[in-house]
């Protein structure tokens, strides 16, 4: 049992004994009152800061993976392009009819993906959005208790989200998450499962949230 309902137990067994103050007993004067109300508020106005700035920065990092993600595939595909226009050159020059006609398939049908997928602006449009969140996490004090101010975060982080795509890599999110849990030292029980094989496809399968729990569903580590 915590010390403040010991106090509360002992309070009501004996409530008046040995004292003139007639406040003995339990009661709390209007000024206390007020004390803890605005103290209260302080403090979920500090928490609301502080998961401003860990969403801001666990979206940082996943719209960057994201980015790294979509610009290695265009980096590997315009390669195997390169590779494989090259080797249908060689074969038609080398009078081989069948390898120049499935070089030169391959190569038209990874330029259709390439194209239809926009691969390329998939990664600059992660690129971008990790930029303006991570503008935000640096601005956010996550220990700040003012209610104005925390407002305009929130509404900057959500007018950022609208831009975000909406089909989220929840394996790649849980890691992201982990990463910030990390890198500011929480405890481990605030932290996401993962298992192997959902890692492995992080980037290929988005999953479903419910299949990464917490390690114990507490909240979030203040530091």
């Amino acid at each position: 049992m915590s010390s403040e309902g010991l106090g509360r137990e002992q309070a009501a067994a004996d409530p008046a004994e040995g004292s003139s103050d007639p406040r003995a007993g339990g009661e709390v004067s209007p000024a206390e009152g007020r004390s803890t109300t605005t103290e209260t508020v302080a403090e979920e106005v500090a928490t609301r800061a502080f998961e401003i700035w860990f969403d801001a920065e666990r979206s940082a990092r996943y719209n960057g993976a994201r980015a790294s993600f979509y610009d290695g595939v265009h980096r590997l595909s315009n390669f195997c392009v390169l590779i494989l226009g090259s080797a249908a050159l060689g074969s038609v020059m080398g009078d081989y009819d069948l390898l120049a006609g499935i070089a030169a398939a391959t190569t038209a049908v990874l330029a259709a993906i390439e194209n239809a997928f926009d691969v390329s602006g998939k990664a600059r449009g992660h690129a971008a959005l990790q930029g303006r969140l991570r503008d935000l996490a640096g601005q956010v004090d996550r220990h700040s208790t003012d209610d104005l101010i925390v407002r305009g975060w929130e509404r900057t982080f959500n007018d950022i989200l609208r831009d975000e795509h909406p089909a989220v890599y929840h394996a790649l999110n849980a890691l992201c998450h982990n990463q910030v849990c990390q890198a500011i030292s929480a405890a481990p029980e605030a932290r996401q499962k993962i298992d192997f094989w959902r890692m492995t496809f992080r980037n290929f399968a988005r999953f479903k949230a419910l299949d990464f729990p917490r390690i114990d569903e507490g909240d979030k580590a203040r530091v």
